[in-house]
């Protein structure tokens, strides 16, 4: 599990720290800014990426988090991208003054601690966060049930002109998306046992930004950009699919066509038919400099824009996934007859899931725009190899 630590600078480090120590050790993978930071790196655009990319965050509370900037920010970023969260609190703290800063990490207190038995209640916690972070899930569903998503609707905003907005990333969404050409079936169902991700963002923009009497809303290049990023984000979340799943088979060579044609043997001799490669970016240039049994051949015909090109190796013809910046880490070769994408259909959007609300923040000031695929990825081993 991928967890995101906060704390207080002033009084919550060494806490932390031991946290992020004892984290490690129980099998989990701990990002904590001391630890995982470099100098020169912008440290606000780490955060904000973490807190999107980690399936947990574990807020440290201690008495000095009630003036804490840095913490409150992190709250704030923890918040918006709808992260699942547990509190774990100092009993030196004011409870009352600090829920008052953090409200919505109160029905997500998950343990006390005091600081001469630390190390023993910090794994108490780690040893049972799997079974907290489902209890957080759990709770998150629950308030969800009770006070819903905010709905498609804002005092002071042209309800059409927003709705020809979304219609416009879903248009360019739509275009991107590689759910359709990677995988067996797009499935749309609701079976329980699924648990699903969401790929996507939330975004707070200035209620005025969504004015009539602004021009060209609806085809604003702002909104192109989102529905481009929640179908490349499909990409990343293939990807770690495939990389976090022990059963798939490594072939241990090189990016080359020896290479691949060893990864295409392995996924013909389990049954499958290897259709489609993901190379990394810096692989690129290098397939078009093969010997004449491997090769690019770029198609002519109208097509999707990220699938008009297929490698072929020594007759065998894969559909090439292009990469997107240190996505992915290693090459991917595998048959689209071995993933199943399972998807919550929205009722307007298709696929694409898109709500504005109320900005909870700041009320007054901001809509907030929540958007992304809800997915779920199912693959089946015997038909992907990962090269390198």
């Amino acid at each position: 599990m991928r967890v995101f630590i906060s704390y207080s600078s002033k009084d919550g480090k060494s806490y932390a720290n031991k946290l992020y120590e004892i984290v490690g050790e129980h099998g989990h993978d701990p990002f904590l800014i001391d630890h995982d930071t470099f100098p020169g790196e912008n440290i606000w655009d780490t955060i904000g990426k973490e807190c999107r990319n980690r399936d947990l965050a574990i807020f440290v509370l201690t008495p000095s988090s009630i003036v804490s900037k840095g913490q409150k920010q992190e709250y704030d970023l923890v918040v918006s991208f709808y992260l699942n969260r547990l509190a774990f609190l100092s009993e030196d703290s004011d409870v009352e003054a600090i829920f008052d800063r953090y409200p919505f990490l109160k029905p997500y207190l998950a343990a006390t601690f005091h600081g001469s038995n630390f190390e023993d209640d910090c794994t108490r916690l780690a040893s049972q966060l799997v079974g907290l972070q489902d209890r957080a899930k759990a709770i998150a569903k629950q308030r969800y049930k009770e006070n819903g998503l905010p709905k498609l609707s804002q005092e002071g905003l042209d309800v059409s002109e927003v709705e020809n907005c979304l219609m416009n990333m879903n248009k360019v969404f739509q275009i991107e998306t590689i759910i359709p050409e990677i995988c067996r079936t797009k499935v749309h169902d609701m079976k329980p046992q699924l648990s699903f991700t969401m790929i996507g963002f939330a975004y707070h923009l200035p209620i005025d930004w969504f004015k009539t009497d602004r021009p060209s809303v609806s085809n604003d290049f702002l909104f192109q950009q989102f529905g481009r990023s929640i179908a490349l984000g499909e990409r990343s979340y293939l990807h770690e699919s495939i990389l976090s799943n022990k059963e798939i088979v490594n072939v241990q060579d090189k990016f080359s066509a020896s290479g691949i044609l060893k990864a295409i043997e392995q996924i013909q001799g389990c049954g499958f038919k290897p259709d489609l490669i993901f190379p990394p970016l810096e692989c690129w240039t290098s397939m078009h400099h093969w010997h004449n049994k491997a090769y690019v051949n770029y198609s002519h015909e109208p097509s999707r824009p990220h699938l008009k090109a297929t490698l072929v190796v020594d007759g065998h013809s894969l559909r090439i996934v292009p990469p997107l910046g240190d996505v992915p880490e290693k090459t991917i070769v595998f048959s689209r007859h071995a993933i199943t994408w399972h998807v919550k259909p929205h009722p307007k959007y298709g696929a694409l899931s898109v709500v504005l609300g109320r900005d909870r923040l700041y009320p007054l000031k901001y809509a907030e725009l929540i958007a992304g695929t809800k997915a779920n990825c199912e693959i089946d081993p015997k038909g992907v190899s990962t090269l390198g």
